[in-house]
């Protein structure tokens, strides 16, 4: 079976190695697991694989064990049940950047982080899209000059490597490097992390460039209004349908490339959800 460090799942690892020695090992069975493990019961190890228990940090180091796991091995196992097992955002993105840390281990977890790296800053999409409407090749000086509100020459060398590391840029028939066709694909707890944090970063920018460029350039809009979850619901289908039809003008555009540019839509709470509270005793 396949190293432990492709793998992204605990449960999807303990279903592996379990058919893995039921096919190799003669009389291997969840109670022989278990038994390894100093753990007692026939069904734990099932209802761990179907998601139906969790793994405690004890119970963890036991599963380690049973799995024959060496030490390295084991510290990336218990990172992994800790990401997968993750309540919140925060916690979630703390484990993975703690998993993308056994990176040399695994060219899977390599792409990984590379693909976390990509969409955690917002000036990745913005150079490649530079890229895409300028004649680049290593001219870092213009590059640098040329995005707002600014990116350092460190930066800006860092994310060139990482676009053409991910296949996201190449360089042409003509000298100078060129967006491909290829698309991010990911999971969805990469896009999730890194989605928030992409997004945080993209507010935070967008203030700044406001204050940058002339009013003329610039197309702000702001509604806020109360309204009920069914709405919420309703509005969210207009604006994902707004932005499809927005990417479309974008990839039918024939003109020649211009500017980079960016657009932001936000539909955000600006009153925190009231606790239901139980009558007093």
């Amino acid at each position: 079976m396949k190293s432990l460090f492709e793998y992204t799942d605990y449960r999807q690892y303990l279903a592996d190695y379990y058919r893995f020695k039921k096919a190799v090992t003669a009389g291997f069975s969840h109670r022989v697991f278990l038994r390894k493990a100093g753990m007692s019961g026939p069904n734990f190890l099932k209802n761990v694989i179907d998601g139906k228990k969790n793994l405690s940090a004890d119970s963890t180091k036991k599963f380690a064990a049973a799995c024959g796991l060496s030490a390295k091995e084991s510290e990336y196992f218990s990172c992994l049940v800790q990401y997968n097992q993750a309540r919140t955002l925060q916690e979630k993105q703390k484990y993975f950047v703690a998993l993308s840390g056994f990176s040399r281990h695994s060219t899977i977890q390599k792409i990984r982080a590379d693909q976390f790296e990509y969409l955690s800053h917002w000036y990745n999409l913005a150079i490649r899209e530079y890229i895409h409407s300028h004649r680049f090749l290593n001219d870092y000086k213009s590059l640098v000059k040329a995005i707002i509100p600014g990116i350092t020459p460190r930066q800006a060398k860092k994310s060139v490597k990482l676009l053409l590391d991910l296949g996201l840029i190449r360089l042409g028939h003509d000298g100078f490097y060129e967006v491909s066709e290829r698309i991010i694909s990911t999971g969805s707890d990469i896009n999730g992390i890194a989605a928030r944090n992409l997004h945080k970063s993209m507010m935070e920018i967008s203030c700044r460039v406001m204050d940058w460029t002339p009013a003329e350039k610039q197309y702000l809009r702001t509604i806020t209004g109360s309204f009920s979850d069914e709405a919420f619901g309703r509005i969210k289908l207009e604006l994902d349908n707004t932005r499809k039809r927005i990417l479309d003008i974008i990839s039918q555009d024939g003109g020649t490339p211009g500017k980079v540019h960016s657009i932001g839509m936000q539909l955000l709470p600006l009153e925190r959800t009231p606790r239901k509270r139980g009558r007093p005793s």
